[in-house]
């Protein structure tokens, strides 16, 4: 933790790269842990050309699938609200959320210095009209139509087998360069394109903080490790850190 405090005290350009472990104390489950939500679900199910050959037959499992995120519910925890406030320093430079979930923007986080690289659940998105609505546009009718325009609706968030959002993946790769620490919160970096990026933060000479309860491949690499709860963890480090 000391190591870690004194990295965060010198930076000036400080990136975030956060990741599902931020939000498992909200009670949303992580995907890929032991008992992850692909331990119930079949990844498979949820690539966009199952979206596309069964819009009727994916969404009734996209409903299942949020049923048990139960995101309506989820409140920001003390990691979020550590991150929201540090949002507004002036040597916060930007974060990048793998999160689907929103909680850092209900947390109060700067919405300018945040991408939320995966999208949003909370919002669907019309493939005709490209508009976003709120997720409780979707009902009783399957597949759900647009309610501007009856046009199909997509999830807001990335489907398997999508590319990543085109300016939020450019603003991402922009602030690791820029960066000259980056601090990972809750992520076991596994999921590309986005566990590419501490090795471009790296080659351009930024110094590494890891915060997460597990061990990742980029541990080797790190100026830091803080191993335990990131809700309890990483408060305490921002806080010691002047963010």
């Amino acid at each position: 933790m000391d190591a870690a405090v004194r990295a965060l005290q010198e930076s000036r350009r400080l990136l975030v790269l956060s990741g599902a472990g931020a939000s498992t104390a909200s009670g949303i489950p992580d995907f890929r842990g032991a008992s992850g939500v692909w331990s119930r679900f079949d990844p498979r199910e949820f690539h966009v050309e199952r979206w596309r050959a069964d819009p009727e037959g994916f969404w009734r499992l996209r409903m299942r699938l949020m049923e048990e995120l139960d995101l309506a519910h989820a409140k920001p925890n003390a990691a979020h609200e550590a991150l929201a406030s540090a949002s507004a320093s002036p040597r916060f430079l930007g974060h990048v959320t793998q999160n689907i979930d929103g909680l850092f923007l209900r947390a109060g986080h700067q919405e300018e210095r945040l991408v939320e690289i995966h999208g949003t659940a909370a919002k669907v998105r019309c493939l005709a009209c490209d508009r976003f609505f709120p997720y409780e546009v979707v009902g009783a009718t399957l597949p759900p139509p647009c309610p501007q325009c009856g046009g199909p609706l997509k999830p807001g968030s990335v489907l398997f087998g999508e590319p990543l959002p085109a300016g939020a993946w450019a603003q991402a790769q922009r602030w690791a360069r820029d960066a000259d620490l980056l601090l990972v919160v809750g992520s076991s970096l596994e999921v590309t394109p986005v566990a590419l990026l501490p090795g471009l933060a790296l080659e351009r000479g930024a110094r590494l903080v890891i915060a997460n309860a597990t061990p990742t491949r980029y541990d080797a690499h790190a100026d830091a490790l803080v191993r335990g709860a990131v809700e309890a963890e990483v408060p305490a480090l921002l806080r010691a850190a002047g963010f």
